[in-house]
């Protein structure tokens, strides 16, 4: 087997920019994507019913060779959603993948 990584992986809603029917699609089509290619998920969280601002967050285990291909395909969501950015958290290194933002 090659080498994995663990990441966590969140996206916000924090400007309200989408609402309850967007959010709700948006995050399923997120943990959609990480569950398609993820080795293993580990955990999903979300914010709590009635909190100010929407948040998820998913952490799994991806094989190196396709971690480029699952960056590109969420930032392609984020784009998608008018979202600025989805968090990706691994080995200590944060990198925020841009999506063009904007409502």
């Amino acid at each position: 087997m090659g080498q994995f990584r663990t990441v966590y992986a969140s996206i916000g809603n924090p400007a309200d920019v989408l609402g309850q029917d967007a959010w709700t699609v948006f995050h399923r089509k997120f943990v959609v994507l990480i569950r398609h290619h993820a080795m293993a998920v580990h955990a999903e969280w979300v914010s709590p019913f009635g909190a100010p601002v929407q948040s998820a967050c998913v952490r799994f285990e991806i094989a190196d060779d396709d971690v480029k291909l699952l960056q590109h395909d969420l930032t392609a969501l984020a784009g998608e959603y008018g979202q600025d950015h989805i968090v990706w958290d691994h080995a200590n290194k944060t990198k925020h993948l841009a999506g063009g933002g904007g409502a």
